[in-house]
Order: structure tokens, then C-alpha cells, then sequence
């Protein structure tokens, strides 16, 4: 042979479209460059961040680099495109090149993925191409219960939640302050099966194409809360058609995915089904509950004019739970409620460096519960509560980009909201707080306007590589009611990079929360709004890249609640009370001042197909009540996770989570007995004991088998891997009388007990 037949060779491999290793990385010629890019990047450990404006669905690997070393093979792939590498902390953030024509429909590239990764520290991205904790494939391969989307956020540190709830507490604060965004629209409780602790999110996991969610300072069009933003976007379909066909543990799902050939108009649409109630008539027939739950999700997008596209899109979502305890006499609820979301969005082009984004839309709301209580020593009731919001939003945003270190955003929004209120309830009680029998009963019927306005300025400047800068200003009024309030909000966020691999972070923020319309709680009596709740925060962070793969991040922060908003809770029984204000332990929580602060420390290494990540938190939330400062009811000192995720064989992949905390905490009971005297119960201290400690290991299993035109991955999950009891609160109290003491000793309620199940996905 020649001497340049291995040359010749290796050429025509090529222009076949052969696949050729870069490393341990196969990339294909044809494949698209976001998949390449993909792979660089579970494989090699290389995080590239970039838009789906700047590396395009139609983008494909032109020619496959003859390279070993991944970083040249990243940058040849990019460069086939006219695009670079700007290192920015540990990751590549894509850019065109200076010496390109500007691009399509005349648009200077706002850099909104940048705004994340260079300043604003508490961001996590979980999935999409510029994820920094978790990309897309990690994501999928994680466990997690009924393809969940809203409990992903599990696995940030800083994040507490029961295993009985979607819902999530984030650095101390409320599970109802953080604001929950799906494509540019606020949704208002995402959750189904609102009756029952609001256990499954309204998201497919199956849908999500990029997760953001910040836990410290966040850009002033996402205000309205003051925890915390999860910002959600829906995944790319690529060209022709992408249809899924899945069934899971509880859940089966179809998503039909179409886009034309240019790349101008797209279809996503996808129906799923709960299918619990069957799942649990089938292991236990006489059982107590019976959930069933459903949603839709459409979403169509297309060009209207020169640099403008139209994105419609609908949500919605249904459920209903009856539960019937086994007598069938003492107790029963009839749960329904329903979502339905409605919007437009506008993205405009206008000229080089000027673009702007509009959203209307509307909503509509329902809740409903009926049922009583009966036959118990301590708490009879009859409860009729339907609710229902409607109203429409408007928001603009108009975004100037003056050059590559400038950019000014200058926005307002409007919300026209009714709440429509029908409640009854009769209750007979014996509260734990005090002695005797409570009777009364409560009757709340009326309709409540509500209008919220928010006008804002956010600036950003970038002076170097070393330093760049966000800050903005957000001017809300708040109006449910008869209340009338208007708070200023500001933030500040500093990033420093005295080297690419090191980062130090600074965000200061103070953000304001309004109860919204059909926020009233007026099963607990509440017949007024109360005041916005203003809430300041400070978070340090600093990332550095170790060595190849490895990464080290640690954030500190504090967290200020000076006037908090009343709120009525439960004691001992939490979300395992139908009618929660008809328990005896309820009890109205009216905390001066409250506070928390923590430590979070993250390791993590991806390298040759695997990765491992170790979180640990050391936190503290507490609030004040008498003068007295005592821990929030879901405080939790020290939390930690490990994870790891490992591709082998071929197609095989395997990923473990392992979860462990402080148990929360809970309020004792003390007895008091003495000779020739009644016997006596008293409450302890609030919040001075706590439940035993929680540990979970999950585990998900799962096979990719590629077959001609389509690939079906098949999986094994199990949750609660250990079966743990893991308990969630009280349920109630073994009383053991002696001569001298009385002793009270608390029964747990459990969580979930280890759930095995099993799944496929048919990507057609």
C-alpha cells in the first residue's frame, strides 16, 4: 500500500460520515452541533454554555476534527460556524466571531445565558445547553418521582422539601415564595392534587428543555416573590417530526413534536396521564385514597414579520382525589381543581442591538374541596370550600444593546385578576394549645378585584474580562382588595475572575412578596389582606476549576424578613390533614422578624462518561415570636447529597442519589401528673424538638437501544432504596400514665416507603 493510503483512508471515513473518535467521544459527520457539543461534554467534561440563537438547531457537523485533544476538537467544531470560545469561569461560552456579519434578521446577540453564568450568584442551571449544575442528559437520567419536573430542585443544596409535596422551601423562606415560570408565564401553584399536600407538579418532565433557578438575586423582570425563581422553558423540537410515546410508574405520556424544514415553525404537543388511582386500586382495593390527575401542554411557534416571531402556547392541567377512610363514617373529602393558562408571546428583532418581548395572557383557576369529619374525641367538622381566579397579565420588555459591554432592559407588566370565594365550614375542636371545646363557624362568600403593576430598569456592564456588573431597580404596586401598596425593589450583582478557572460572586437584593387575590386564607378566619413582605438577601459565592473535570463551588448567605406576613399552620400533622383547620393543633404563626443563613458547599467531577457531584449545607432558619427566636418549621442545620451517574456497556446507564438531613422540627407535648390531682397536657416549647433524621438513596437504571428509524429507552427506578421510614411529622401520641409522671411519646408519620417501578420511552 502507498504511504498515503492511511491518509486517503481515514479521508474517505469522513466523507462518509463514519464516526471517529475525539477522546472517548464519537461525533459524526450531519450530526447537529448542539448534540456534538453534547457529548463533548458528558464525555470530556467540557461545559459549554451557549443560546439556541447562537448555536442553531440547523447547525451540523460539518467535518470531524483529526484531534485527540477535545478542547481543539471543540474549537474546530465551532469554528465551522464562525463561532469561538470566550472562557468564562470554568465553561467555553459561545460567541460569534468579531469578523462575522451581524447576524440573521440584523440582531447583536443579547446575551441572556451570559447574565447567569457571569454575575448572579445562587444560579443553578438543571438542564439545557447552558446548564452549570445539571445538562439535559443528566436530568433524564436522574431519578425522579412521576416525571416531576418541580422536584428536581431537590438536589440543589439549600433546597427543603417533604418526599408528600412538590413543594419546596429555598434558603429558609416559604414554599409559596418562589415564583414558578413555564416559557415567560407565571403559574400560579403548579400542583395537582392541591387537596393532598399538592404532591405532582403540572410539568412533564418530559417537555423541559432548560431549567433555571436562582436562589439568591434575580433579574427584575422576575419579580413578585420574595424566595426564589424557577424558570422553565420548554425543549427544541428539531427538524421534521419528534414524537414520544412513554409509560412510567404512575404516569403515561404522548408529546408529538414537529418543525419545518427552515426551521421557521414549530409544533410541540403532549397529553399525560396519572394513572395512580389505578396503580393503587390494583395493590390495595379497599384503600382510603383514590388520585387521578391529567394535563396538556401546546405550543406553536412562527415568524410573523422581518425579525419577529410569534410563540402561542396553552397549558392545561386536572385533577381529582376522593378520600374515604376505611369505616367510611369518620372521614371523607372530595377534591377537584383545574389550570388553565393562555398566552401570547411576541419576540421582536427591531434593528441592530434594539429587541424587545411582549406577553398576554390569561388565567383561570379552581379549587375545590367538600367533606367532614366525624366520630373523633378531638375534632368533628363539616368543610365546603370553592375557589376560582381569573384575570389577564401584560408584560413588555424592550432590551438595548448600545455595544459588547452595555445593555439596558426597561420593562413594565400589568395584572387584572377576580377571585371568586365561596366558603362554609362548622367545626367542633379541642385545641392542643388550651384547654376545653372550640365551636364555630365560619362563612365566607364574596368576589375580590385584584391589580398588580411593576415598571423596571436593569443595567449591565462589562468592563472586562475580570469584571462585570447587573443592577436594576423595580417599582411594584400591589392592590388585592382594598389594600394599596407600592414597594421599591433593587438588586446588585458583582463578578470578579482574577483568573478564567476562579470566580467570586457578590448579589444583594431586596425583593418584595404581595399576597395575590386568592391568597386569603379564610378557612383560618383571615378576611383582610395583609402587607407586602419585603425580604433583603446577600450571597457570596466563589467557584473554582480544580483540575481537569473538577469543581469546587461554596456560597454564603443571609437572609432578612423584618415584618413577615401571619400565616396559620399545623403543629404536629402538616400535609397529612385533609382539613387542616380543623385539626387541633392549629395554630396562627405571627412571627416579628425572621431570618436564615447557611453555608453550601458543592464538589463535582465529569470525566469519560461519568460524574459525581457531593453537596453539603449548613443552614439555619429561624423567626422570632414573644421576643423569642425559635427555628422555622422547616428548618434543616445540616442537609447533604451525593450523586453519581455512570454510561457503560453499551447504552447502559446507571444513576444513584443519595439524600440525608436533620429531621424538621416539631413542638413536644409535655405531660404533668401528680398524686390526687387530674391528669395535664401541655404544649412545650415551639419548635424545640425534631422528627428523627431523613435518608433516602434512589436509584434509576435505564438502557438505550437504538433501532432504525427510532430508539426506546427502557428503565428500573427505585425510590427509598433503604426503606426508611423517613417521617414526615406526627400522626399522634402514645400516653403512658404512671405514679409519679406522665409520659407522652409522639408517633411518627411516615413518608414514602420504598417505590419500585418501571418505565419506557419510545422516541419515534
Amino acid at each position: 500500500m502507498c504511504r498515503h493510503s492511511p491518509r486517503l483512508a481515514l479521508s474517505l471515513l469522513v466523507l462518509l460520515g463514519a464516526p471517529v473518535l475525539a477522546g472517548n467521544t464519537a461525533i459524526d459527520v450531519g450530526q447537529p452541533l448542539s448534540q456534538a457539543l453534547a457529548e463533548l461534554s458528558r464525555h470530556e467534561g467540557l461545559a459549554t454554555v451557549y443560546t439556541s440563537e447562537v448555536v442553531r438547531p440547523s447547525m451540523r457537523v460539518v467535518s470531524v476534527p483529526q484531534e485527540t485533544d477535545p478542547l481543539i476538537v471543540r474549537a474546530a467544531l465551532l469554528a465551522q460556524h464562525g463561532l469561538r470560545c470566550r472562557s468564562v469561569h470554568v465553561r467555553c461560552v459561545v460567541e460569534r466571531g468579531p469578523d462575522l456579519v451581524a447576524p440573521e434578521r440584523g440582531r447583536i446577540e443579547l446575551p441572556t445565558s451570559l447574565d447567569r453564568v457571569d454575575v448572579w450568584a445562587g444560579y443553578y442551571g438543571l438542564a439545557g445547553s447552558g446548564a452549570g449544575f445539571l445538562d439535559d442528559d443528566d436530568v433524564a437520567a436522574l431519578p425522579h418521582f412521576g416525571d416531576d419536573t418541580l422536584r428536581l430542585a431537590r438536589v440543589i443544596p439549600g433546597v427543603a422539601a417533604s418526599d408528600s409535596s412538590a413543594r419546596f422551601h429555598v434558603r429558609g423562606g416559604e414554599t409559596d415564595a418562589v415564583s414558578m415560570r413555564l416559557d415567560g408565564f407565571e403559574l400560579y401553584r403548579p400542583f395537582h392534587l392541591a387537596s393532598v399536600s399538592e404532591a405532582i407538579g403540572i410539568i412533564d418532565a418530559n417537555l423541559v428543555g432548560a431549567i433555571d433557578l436562582y436562589t439568591g438575586a434575580w433579574p427584575s423582570r422576575f419579580g413578585g416573590r420574595n424566595g426564589a425563581v424557577m424558570d422553565v422553558s420548554t425543549r427544541e423540537v428539531e427538524a421534521g417530526r419528534d414524537r414520544r410515546i412513554g409509560v412510567g410508574g404512575i404516569t403515561a405520556f404522548y408529546t408529538h413534536g414537529w418543525r419545518d424544514d427552515d426551521h421557521d415553525r414549530d409544533l410541540l404537543a403532549s397529553v399525560r396521564r396519572g394513572y395512580l388511582d389505578f396503580v393503587l386500586d390494583y395493590v390495595d382495593p379497599d384503600g382510603e385514597i383514590d388520585p387521578a390527575y391529567r394535563d396538556v401542554l401546546l405550543r406553536w411557534r412562527q415568524p410573523v414579520a422581518e425579525g419577529q416571531r410569534l410563540t402561542v402556547q396553552m397549558l392545561s392541567a386536572g385533577d381529582d382525589v376522593v378520600f374515604d377512610d376505611a369505616d367510611g363514617d369518620r372521614e371523607r373529602l372530595d377534591g377537584e381543581s383545574g389550570h388553565h393558562y393562555f398566552w401570547a408571546r411576541l419576540e421582536s428583532d427591531w434593528s441592530n442591538g434594539l429587541a424587545s418581548e411582549t406577553v398576554i395572557g390569561h388565567a383561570a383557576l379552581r379549587r375545590e374541596r367538600a367533606g367532614f369529619l366525624s366520630g373523633r374525641l378531638d375534632a368533628n367538622a363539616v368543610v365546603r370550600d370553592h375557589r376560582e381566579l381569573a384575570g389577564w397579565r401584560f408584560s413588555h420588555a424592550t432590551r438595548r444593546q448600545t455595544d459588547r459591554e452595555q445593555r439596558y432592559e426597561l420593562g413594565l407588566e400589568w395584572r387584572a385578576e377576580e377571585a371568586d370565594y365561596d366558603y362554609r365550614s362548622r367545626v367542633e375542636v379541642r385545641p392542643i394549645a388550651r384547654p376545653g371545646l372550640a365551636r364555630f363557624s365560619r362563612q365566607f362568600n364574596q368576589r375580590i378585584r385584584g391589580n398588580h403593576g411593576a415598571a423596571w430598569l436593569d443595567y449591565e456592564r462589562t468592563w472586562s474580562q475580570h469584571w462585570s456588573m447587573r443592577s436594576g431597580l423595580r417599582v411594584a404596586h400591589f392592590a388585592p382588595g382594598e389594600r394599596s401598596d407600592t414597594e421599591l425593589d433593587a438588586h446588585l450583582a458583582l463578578a470578579w475572575s482574577p483568573l478564567p478557572e476562579r470566580r467570586l460572586r457578590l448579589s444583594a437584593a431586596r425583593a418584595t412578596q404581595g399576597q395575590r387575590s386568592d391568597e386569603l386564607a379564610v378557612e383560618d378566619g383571615e378576611e383582610r389582606f395583609a402587607a407586602p413582605e419585603p425580604a433583603t438577601q446577600i450571597v457570596l459565592a466563589w467557584e473554582e476549576h480544580i483540575s481537569r473535570g473538577l469543581d469546587l463551588r461554596a456560597e454564603v448567605y443571609a437572609l432578612r424578613w423584618n415584618d413577615p406576613r401571619p400565616r396559620w399552620q399545623n403543629l404536629f400533622f402538616g400535609d397529612g390533614a385533609r382539613f387542616p383547620e380543623a385539626e387541633p393543633d392549629r395554630v396562627r404563626v405571627d412571627p416579628e422578624r425572621a431570618r436564615s443563613a447557611g453555608l453550601e458547599l458543592t464538589l463535582s467531577r465529569r470525566h469519560s462518561g461519568s460524574r459525581w457531584w457531593a453537596s453539603y449545607a449548613l443552614s439555619r432558619a429561624e423567626e422570632r415570636l414573644g421576643g423569642v427566636w425559635q427555628p422555622r418549621s422547616w428548618d434543616q442545620p445540616h442537609s447533604v447529597q451525593l450523586g453519581y451517574d455512570r454510561e457503560f456497556g453499551e447504552g447502559w446507564r446507571l444513576s444513584t442519589l443519595l439524600a440525608a438531613r436533620s429531621g424538621w422540627p416539631t413542638t413536644p407535648l409535655i405531660g404533668e401528673h401528680q398524686l390526687g390531682q387530674n391528669l395535664s397536657v401541655r404544649l412545650g416549647e415551639r419548635n424545640s424538638a425534631r422528627v428523627p433524621h431523613y435518608l433516602n438513596l434512589a436509584a434509576r437504571l435505564s438502557r438505550d437501544v437504538r433501532l432504525a428509524n427510532s430508539m426506546v429507552t427502557a428503565y428500573f427506578e427505585v425510590f427509598n432504596l433503604l426503606n426508611r421510614d423517613n417521617p414526615t411529622g406526627v400522626s399522634g401520641f402514645d400516653i403512658r400514665v404512671g405514679e409519679r409522671d406522665l409520659v407522652i411519646q409522639p408517633r411518627f408519620e411516615s413518608g414514602l416507603p420504598i417505590v419500585p417501578s418501571i418505565g419506557v420511552i419510545w422516541r419515534l
